[in-house]
């Protein structure tokens, strides 16, 4: 049995199959380290990647991107990562609830579920405070009885906080259905979700596009590690071209391309991560220390981002902020400081007796 996580934040233990039982004793210590550190690699690369996008998103929304390049570069950018890092993030959320699934209620629903929901609430409402901030965001010109209607349907920027949630309750009420119908039914919806752009707003949408991927990695726990043990640069090489043919594909909007881009990517981030982790020590060691840290960093990031810009909207010259090549690095940057940021805040706030902003007291 190889247990995945560190013991700060996952205490699920996910076993290997019986082809791979075998060979699970032949391997080295290293291998088994391994083994462990590729989902929280996978982990803390998503939430980079989620940081990324809204950074990228922040500079249009304060208005500080505006170089013909950058406004071109950066949307292409984000349309080619999107079907990796909710995807990703969801697969390895689904992973660590499948033993918390099929456990008494009351074992389980304070973890997977109220403790979710009240960071949700806490944050979202912050974030709604936070709105006026953002002057290019529709949002912030609806009442404020509407915001709160639309935070309590989920519709916030800590939407994965209420997914997580509602998934795994989903979960449980289906876990007598078989995989075959779950997994058709959640990936027609993810194939429409995409079309709804105009309809409703992102985080409802995005939580049809990501159902999937949560239940996938929930019904097939096992698969991810079996593709993770025979991962090879010949493999990695071969499925990198499928990738970015698939990516392409969405960026130009084919219809029902998300579901197979997303299954695409998640398969190339598997195999990324278990061959950096495993032939390279400091990326499994930055997996173990930031994968307890995914979520800290998920939501104190929005709340830092709105910090940043609109410190660098009221003190940057504006020759700073029309320049070209900061608009094409800013969002590198930001990700970076904001990164940094969070994680300084998040150890922060415990110390200041304000722990409770970061999980639902005992």
């Amino acid at each position: 049995m190889i247990v995945y996580g560190s013991a700060k934040t996952e205490e699920t233990a996910v076993h290997q199959p019986r082809s791979a039982k075998c060979t699970v004793t032949d391997r080295s210590s290293a291998a088994l380290r391994q083994r462990e550190a590729w989902p929280d690699f996978a982990r803390a690369c998503a939430i980079i990647l989620v940081v990324l996008f809204h950074s990228r998103h922040s500079t249009w929304l304060i208005g500080f991107q505006n170089d013909a390049l950058a406004d071109r570069l950066w949307p292409f950018i984000s349309d080619i990562i999107t079907p990796l890092r909710m995807p990703l993030f969801f697969l390895i959320s689904g992973m660590l609830a499948t033993n918390a699934v099929t456990k008494p209620w009351h074992e389980v629903s304070y973890k997977r579920v109220w403790n979710n929901l009240y960071i949700y609430v806490v944050w979202g409402t912050i974030y709604m405070a936070m709105i006026p901030s953002w002057p290019r965001l529709a949002e912030s010109s609806l009442p404020l009885y509407q915001q709160a209607a639309l935070l309590m349907l989920g519709d916030s920027p800590a939407w994965y906080l209420w997914a997580l949630a509602v998934f795994f309750v989903v979960a449980r009420f289906a876990s007598r259905v078989p995989s075959a119908l779950v997994l058709f039914v959640t990936y027609v919806a993810a194939s429409f979700a995409p079309e709804l752009r105009d309809a409703i707003h992102p985080p409802p949408r995005l939580m049809l596009q990501c159902m999937f991927f949560f239940f996938a990695g929930l019904r097939f726990s096992r698969l991810p590690f079996v593709l993770a043990a025979r991962a090879s640069i010949p493999a990695f090489a071969a499925v990198t071209p499928i990738m970015l043919v698939a990516v392409w594909a969405y960026h130009e909007k084919v219809f029902g391309i998300f579901p197979v881009a997303g299954i695409v990517c998640v398969i190339w981030g598997i195999i990324a991560a278990s061959l950096a982790t495993r032939h390279i020590e400091a990326f499994a060691a930055f997996g173990r220390w930031m994968g307890s840290r995914t979520l800290q960093v998920y939501v104190v990031h929005f709340l830092v981002l709105t910090a940043l810009l609109n410190l660098a909207a009221l003190y940057l010259p504006a020759s700073v902020k029309v320049s070209p090549l900061v608009s094409l690095s800013a969002p590198l940057l930001l990700t970076g400081t904001t990164v940094i940021c969070s994680l300084s805040v998040a150890y922060c706030l415990p110390k200041l007796k304000l722990g409770w902003l970061l999980k639902l007291p005992n």
